[in-house]
């Protein structure tokens, strides 16, 4: 079959035909799509010069109703043409200030009254908007005081609230919230009102019984602000007025129960005698305090700080302001208990002492209590103590005699002692001492001071067990310095004896000289006494014969020889050294160390170095 084909020549044309004519009609395309773009730009460029041309901005308003607006365009604007609408709805009454507004001049729009929470639109007259809303543009909160009371005092909070263009606005909802105590409006820790017209709303803030800082909020619309109140304890609202008081520990150590020692200045609201003082823990507990003196300019006061953390600080606050009080001053409430003296009479038969107070690791000191014009040195009456079976709350005593050369009867007789607890401390208020124990087979011992002593101490010195059984053994001192202390043991019948196991030896080493809060007094004799009796008078008063516990601190005579008194009266005592009935009973002289207190509980308070400080802040009022 023969098949028709299309040459060559011709199938060229049509293809030149084809591409032409597609060439022309792109041409035609891309023209047209040029100038309809060209009337499109055109278009955006005459609206945005018309835009330019006419333009507004908001500048204020007041709310006295006037509307200030700015031509921030180019052409000049008939204020005739601008119309004002409230969401959709249009406005009327207002005024304008001109009626030609031109370029970059300021118009005021008059008798315009906005909304709270309301669109508005401004229109031009050749159709420029300008749309803004008018609402709550912040709130501020406030309150009157910056600190409250955590017993029902109060505060007012304030709360303003101001629009968009920073004017107090008036009739906007304001929530009150606190973290602490309630309002007084509501009950509780929310409250919610209304501004008054000048923009204030107010919340009474009313605490309860804790303490802390209070966080309020204030919500107006869509803004929040913030203030806070510390809430702080005040004791006792009778008492119109305190002081904070600031201690800060210096030694590195906890301190419990520490008493410290503050000066006060007078002040014109408190008692001239300062009968109404009273210290309050951060807590709001309490405390024990003592006036030790005072005086129209000050007063000496100790208080015991139940807490003084290491190397920190503690506040504790005083209060005063209160007319119709008694002081409630106590020595014996804010000082611990650091011992006791007593007399006690016995013979030859143990008896068990019950001590009035519990001790952690109580030492006993005694010596013989003679009645005026005893002598018994060197004969057969001499006799003297025996302490064994030392507790926390008792301790026998018994006398012994020369076991040689004794008439194997003993006769009771009265016995004086102080029982004091280890450690080092000041008696009473001032008197710095230490008390421990060591121990001896006979010879004499050193002992090295812990407590820092300024000058030469009183010491006493006793033995507190008898585990030789020997019966007949005492101590002697041979020397005291600041800072060292030799003592033994030695029996009636012999002045260096060799013991087979060590007796244990207590000691007292106390400042010389006499204390506050406690009637103590401390002396060394110096050398020359013997076994003569001699007088000594107390500087102190005291209304009973007090206490009189003597040591002999020397050994200048190699009889053995140990301490003993007679006719104690309130103004003196005597004292002297007496011998076992073994030796021929005259004595070289010799130094003796004396105390003499009354008898009773013996108060005191921790030893620390360097002490804790204090700062007192202003006063402030109970409001």
């Amino acid at each position: 079959m023969n098949k028709k084909c299309i040459s060559p020549i011709i199938a060229v044309v049509l293809l030149i035909t084809i591409t032409l004519t597609a060439a022309s009609l792109l041409r035609v395309w891309y023209f047209n799509e040029q100038q309809q773009s060209q009337e499109r730009t055109s278009g955006l460029i005459d609206k945005k010069i018309q835009e330019k041309e006419e333009e507004i901005d908001i500048e204020s308003y007041d709310t006295n109703g006037t509307l200030y607006i700015r031509n921030t365009g180019l052409t000049t604007i008939n204020t005739d043409s601008i119309e004002i609408y409230e969401e959709e709805n249009p406005l009327s009454g207002y005024t304008f200030s001109t009626s030609t507004l031109y370029s970059g001049d300021i118009l005021a729009i008059w008798n315009l009254t906005l909304t709270i929470g309301k669109t508005y639109r401004i229109t031009t007259e050749i159709g420029y908007t300008e749309i803004f809303e008018y609402n709550v543009g912040n709130v501020f909160l406030y309150s009157d005081d910056e600190t409250i009371f955590n017993n029902g005092d109060s505060t007012t909070i304030t709360a303003v609230t101001v629009d968009n263009f920073d004017n107090r606005v008036g009739n906007i909802d304001v929530t009150f919230q606190t973290t602490l105590g309630t309002f007084s409006e509501s009950g509780t820790s929310t409250y919610t009102t209304s501004t008054n017209p000048s923009g204030e709303a107010t919340a009474t803030l009313v605490s309860d019984t804790n303490i802390g800082r209070a966080k309020i909020s204030a919500l107006a619309g869509n803004y929040t602000s913030m203030t806070s109140v510390s809430i702080e304890y005040w004791w006792d609202s009778s008492w119109t007025k305190r002081k904070k008081i600031t201690i800060t520990e210096n030694s590195g150590n906890d301190l419990t129960d520490y008493q410290i020692k503050f000066t006060i200045d007078y002040d014109a609201d408190m008692q001239p005698d300062y009968d109404d003082l009273r210290f309050v823990d951060s807590e709001g507990n309490l405390l024990d305090y003592w006036i030790e003196t005072s005086n129209p300019a000050n007063a000496v006061i100790w208080v015991k700080i139940p807490s003084i953390p290491e190397s920190s600080t503690t506040i504790v606050y005083m209060y005063y302001g209160n007319a119709g009080v008694s002081t409630t001053s106590s020595y014996e409430s804010t000082f611990t208990v650091v011992g006791e003296a007593g007399i006690t009479n016995v013979g030859g038969t143990t008896a068990t002492v019950n001590l009035t107070n519990a001790y952690s690791n109580p030492q006993v000191f005694a010596v013989p209590r003679l009645p005026a014009s005893t002598y018994r040195s060197g004969g057969v009456l001499a006799q003297h103590h025996l302490i064994t079976n030392i507790s926390g709350n008792s301790f026998d005593i018994v006398q012994v005699e020369s076991p040689s050369s004794g008439d194997g009867t003993i006769n009771p007789t009265d016995i004086s002692y102080i029982v004091l607890e280890q450690g080092i401390y000041y008696i009473g208020t001032d008197l710095l001492t230490e008390v421990g124990t060591t121990t001896s087979t006979g010879p004499y011992v050193t002992v090295d001071f812990t407590a820092p002593f300024t000058s030469r101490p009183i010491v006493l010195a006793d033995t507190q067990t008898n585990v030789n059984f020997t019966d007949q053994i005492y101590t002697r001192g041979g020397s005291i310095t600041t800072t060292q202390y030799t003592v033994q043991v030695e029996e009636d019948d012999n002045t260096t004896p060799s013991l087979g196991f060590p007796e244990t030896i207590a000691y007292a080493a106390i400042e010389e000289g006499t204390g506050t809060g406690e009637s103590i007094e401390t002396e060394n004799t110096g050398d020359g006494y013997s076994n003569t009796f001699t007088t000594w008078s107390f500087s102190l008063s005291y209304s009973t014969p007090p206490i009189v516990i003597v040591q002999l601190n020397r050994e200048d005579g190699s009889n053995s020889c140990y301490a003993v008194t007679r006719d104690i009266t309130t103004i003196d005592f005597e004292l002297a050294g007496e011998e076992p009935a073994s030796w021929d009973g005259t004595h070289t002289g010799e130094e003796f160390s004396w105390m003499s207190i009354p008898s009773g509980t013996i108060y005191g308070r921790e030893y620390v170095s360097p002490e804790p400080t204090y700062t007192i802040d202003n006063e402030v009022s109970y409001s």
